[in-house]
């Protein structure tokens, strides 16, 4: 038997005083239950623990989807910034769900976006045409004709070293 959202967020806000709770269910290669808490600094250190002990018992246990099951998200919302002992503690807990504590006020769009989506996140390219390979003649004639899958034998050191002997040659080191 699912318990319900509504009912959740409404025992939330009654046992945690003083603290607003939000609920948006993202579809992101199935469904991932987000719980958005706003919380003020001095009350997070506290509750973040309760909060979690709370949704794990009476929401997730209660899940019957796999997936949304393992995947929930708890973000605390905190206007002020949060020590980095206290985020590292909280965002490292493994305990029924994903904890992020997020120090500057965001509008959830922003916060899925950011932390699930990666909506934020650029990557450039370069082609393969941008880079120049040149080939070494020199060590490419040596190790043409070794089998790829010998093990380190005596042919494979023996083209090591005149490979080495090649390229000392060829700088005048020899």
């Amino acid at each position: 038997m699912n318990y319900s959202i509504d009912t959740l967020l409404n025992d939330l806000k009654e046992e945690f005083d003083g603290i607003s709770f939000s609920y948006e269910e993202v579809n992101y290669q199935g469904k991932l239950p987000c719980f958005f808490i706003e919380i003020d600094n001095d009350k997070l250190a506290e509750t973040w623990m309760k909060i979690s002990d709370v949704i794990a018992i009476n929401y997730q246990s209660r899940l019957e989807n796999e997936f949304s099951r393992w995947n929930i998200y708890l973000f605390f919302l905190v206007k002020e910034t949060v020590v980095n002992e206290l985020k590292y503690l909280i965002e490292n807990d493994t305990f029924s769900s994903r904890k992020i504590v997020v120090d500057k006020l965001l509008k959830t769009e922003d916060v899925i976006n950011q932390h699930i989506l990666n909506a934020d996140i650029r990557i450039e390219s370069t082609s393969k045409k941008d880079i120049d390979f040149v080939p070494d003649s020199t060590f490419f004639s040596h190790v043409n004709n070794i089998e790829a899958k010998s093990r380190v034998t005596n042919t494979i050191k023996d083209a090591y070293f005149q490979i080495v002997s090649k390229i000392k040659e060829e700088r005048h080191e020899i």
